[in-house]
């Protein structure tokens, strides 16, 4: 469990570096290889790495002490007998080491490049693999053998990291900042708006109906949001004099999600209980579900508002925080919040069918 625990605070260390990364080259501070994002960022995929070849090593160990003392431990290290969490997780490793020099190589071909290049996509979809199967890995532990606090603990932290990294992985597409000195990858404005306002709400939503349907930890999504604000805020919103004054409005973003979770643990005739609420009824589910998703423009700034940006196109006069009020009553509101409800509906009915299919599966 700790060494799943630690590739996914690897993992968060990654995406944090690279949210602080862009907003380092916002404010025009000079690119060298150590920069301070840059050394979270190592220091990563360092965790990562490391704990995913400890995480190997500590399996081969265990199952060859279960097995027998004929059976050479070098069997145990195949990639065919280890689970499929590790894995997902070699594999995620791999591209991202192989990103680094392919990188490398694409600056010196093409100059400097924007936020979605090649050797980026292959960085982010090793992150989103390797957090991937932390989250598998910490989950398969808790259902096989540990419902331990701690345990629901690593999956809260598991589901934040992985809904961020797919979050940014939506983000790097539809952002307007992946113009390079030869090639313009930004994507068309209108679908960029689009795209954001369906898929970020339907990740949020897929990923909290699954932490409160398999975890039975109280106040999930309170846990979850906090994770998420947590690196938010230390890297994007006070990390810098442009967007410390609104901290203290960024902290509001936890309130959907108390709210969500008091209607969560609310049992009629009981009131507020802690007792996990294994017997909520899936309306109920859906409801809390639905509620933090429509918040999502709030919990991802200023990177959801910088992708409304790139299809208005406001003055660089104006603060993204006022861009943001400007565009609450005539499109955040009317357009985007229905939007994001039906699309959050959409993710937790996939995870609904899954789960019920899976059950079935199982009873036969």
């Amino acid at each position: 469990m700790i060494v799943y625990l630690s590739i996914s605070i690897g993992v968060a260390l990654q995406i944090s570096g690279s949210n602080w990364d862009i907003i380092w080259h916002g404010i025009g501070n000079v690119e060298s290889f150590l920069t301070p994002p840059h050394s979270v960022i190592y220091s990563g995929v360092a965790l990562a790495i490391g704990s995913i070849v400890l995480g190997i090593i500590l399996f081969a160990l265990l199952e060859h002490k279960k097995g027998s003392n004929s059976i050479s431990l070098f069997y145990f290290l195949r990639p065919s007998i280890m689970p499929f969490s590790l894995k997902l997780a070699v594999i995620g490793s791999i591209l991202q080491l192989t990103a680094g020099p392919f990188d490398f190589w694409w600056h010196n071909q093409f100059g400097f490049d924007g936020l979605l290049s090649p050797p980026h996509s292959v960085l982010a979809s090793g992150m989103l693999m390797v957090a991937l199967g932390a989250l598998i890995g910490i989950h398969a532990l808790k259902r096989d053998n540990n419902t331990s606090f701690f345990s629901k603990v690593c999956l809260a932290v598991a589901f934040a990291v992985f809904l961020m990294v797919a979050v940014g992985m939506v983000l790097m597409f539809t952002l307007p900042f992946s113009k390079g000195q030869y090639f313009d990858f930004n994507p068309d404005p209108l679908t960029a708006v689009a795209a954001a306002s369906i898929v970020i709400p339907f990740l949020i939503g897929l990923c909290l109906f699954s932490a409160a349907r398999v975890t039975s930890m109280p106040f999930i999504f309170t846990s979850i949001t906090a994770i998420i604000m947590l690196i938010q805020s230390t890297t994007t919103i006070i990390s810098n004099s442009y967007f410390v004054g609104i901290f203290p409005f960024y902290l509001l973003n936890i309130f959907p999600a108390l709210l969500a979770d008091i209607i969560l643990q609310y049992r009629r005739g009981e009131g507020i209980t802690l007792i996990p609420a294994s017997n909520t009824t899936v309306k109920r589910y859906l409801i809390a579900s639905i509620i933090v998703p429509l918040f999502f423009t709030t919990l991802f700034f200023p990177w959801s508002i910088d992708v409304y940006g790139g299809f208005f196109k406001p003055s660089d006069d104006i603060r993204t925080e006022e861009f943001f009020i400007q565009l609450l009553m005539p499109v955040i509101i009317p357009i985007v919040i229905p939007l994001s409800a039906v699309s959050s509906m959409a993710g937790e009915y996939v995870v609904w069918r899954f789960m019920n299919a899976n059950r079935m599966n199982t009873m036969f």
